[in-house]
């Protein structure tokens, strides 16, 4: 029975440990801790194989298979029952958060790297940092490279998340100002409206009305009067109340 495990969140989760493999946890179990389904998991992976490297995450052998059966490391007895189960480290488990891209993935991730840290290091204080800091330089390189890698990995991503900010905020100050030039482009309904009323008190016929228009849209230089620019309203008001016939 594998008895190493690690505590998230008040549940117990195994620990896989192979000859020759860094420690890892099983893809169910990963998939369990950040509450997705397996399958999903799996999808993720297959989409960013680049941010998964065989030390993030690994397929496990027939042979390994095996042994983690023999170890009863699961309860769930379907656990194996599927070709190339894979195996995720504590960076692996990290990638897959920064992919979820939500909160309670980035606190499953920080407790998973807690955990890990925890297990392999023992319980330690912040007076005992620098000190793990030197140690981990000459002691565990994979770690400061895979801290390295992550940082370069979060630039990245934020310079790209920056690019696409900077894209939209553009995209939506150039679909402001067309809303606006349309907006102030021509009269409102209600404005179009009042002009109307004025022209109704004016005319005594349908011949007046016709000739009011007519004269208005030749003073304006106007196709429609309802093609009236908003900021000639207040004129058009004066020369309509102006008007004689």
């Amino acid at each position: 029975m594998n008895e190493l495990a690690i505590n998230i969140n008040n549940n117990s989760y195994p620990v896989l440990e192979l000859p020759g493999r860094p420690k890892a946890l099983l893809d169910r179990t990963v998939a369990t801790i950040f509450q997705i389904e397996t399958k999903y998991l799996n999808r993720i992976v297959s989409r960013n194989k680049k941010k998964f490297p065989e030390d993030f995450c690994f397929v496990l052998t027939d042979e390994e298979v095996e042994i983690l059966k023999r170890q009863n490391v699961t309860s769930n007895p379907r656990a194996f029952n599927r070709s190339k189960p894979k195996a995720f480290t504590w960076e692996g488990c990290n990638s897959v958060a920064l992919l979820l891209r939500s909160d309670r993935a980035a606190q499953r991730s920080v407790e998973i790297i807690r955990a890990f840290t925890s297990s392999e290091r023992g319980n330690y204080s912040a007076a005992d940092l620098p000190q793990m800091i030197s140690s981990a330089v000459v002691n565990d390189r994979r770690l400061i490279k895979a801290v390295v890698n992550e940082i370069d990995f979060i630039k990245t991503a934020m310079s790209s998340m920056q690019s696409r900010l900077n894209g939209l905020e553009e995209l939506l100050h150039t679909h402001t100002r067309q809303i606006e030039k349309v907006e102030n482009a021509c009269i409102s309904p209600e404005q179009a409206e009042e002009l109307r009323d004025i022209v109704k008190e004016k005319a005594k016929s349908r011949k007046q009305m016709h000739k009011i228009w007519r004269e208005f849209k030749e003073h304006f230089h106007l196709a429609r009067y309802t093609q009236l620019p908003t900021s000639e309203f207040p004129q058009a008001v004066q020369w309509l109340n102006a008007y004689r016939f």
